[in-house]
């Protein structure tokens, strides 16, 4: 009897609180993509964050899954350099035992600082490069075009 009750508490736990989070993420990495470039928007074309919203959605509509592929590829890329620089710190920190616990202790937080810092601008670069991305796709954009459109004019003689 109490494997049966067990069973049916544990169905109903699913269903309230590992659907609806499912859901909400599914939601959350829907709009996180539609949204992703909104920032790379507002800096290269002068706008405000409402507009910069919506200048995003407009330029990933249609171009969803592709948006989300290339992110999810520099995820995944992100994480393998990201561990892979950890353990090479990791494995030069384990082969010297002379050193003392609260120095190897500094020495790891000072790897993981540094390899923060090398790899953190991927993702604002990737994303900065979608953006023009989408807008050559979608608007056919010629980058000497926007040069030109951001360039300040001829000096003064």
């Amino acid at each position: 009897m109490f494997g049966v009750v067990l069973v049916i508490v544990f169905v109903i736990g699913l269903v309230l609180l590992v659907l609806p989070g499912l859901a909400a993420l599914c939601g959350g990495v829907y709009f996180a993509v539609r949204w992703s470039v909104s920032i790379a928007a507002m800096m290269a074309e002068n706008i405000g964050p409402i507009r910069g919203l919506g200048r995003s959605w407009n330029l990933v509509k249609g171009m969803w899954w592709r948006t989300f592929g290339i992110i999810l590829l520099a995820v995944i890329a992100y994480i393998v350099i990201y561990l892979a620089l950890l353990a090479l710190f990791t494995v030069v920190a384990a082969i010297m035992p002379a050193i003392s616990t609260d120095t190897r202790s500094g020495v790891a937080t000072a790897a993981t600082t540094l390899v923060d810092a090398l790899i953190a601008p991927m993702f604002p670069i990737l994303l900065t490069l979608l953006y023009f991305d989408l807008r050559v796709r979608k608007e056919g954009l010629d980058l000497d075009q926007l040069a030109e459109q951001t360039s300040p004019g001829p000096a003064p003689a």
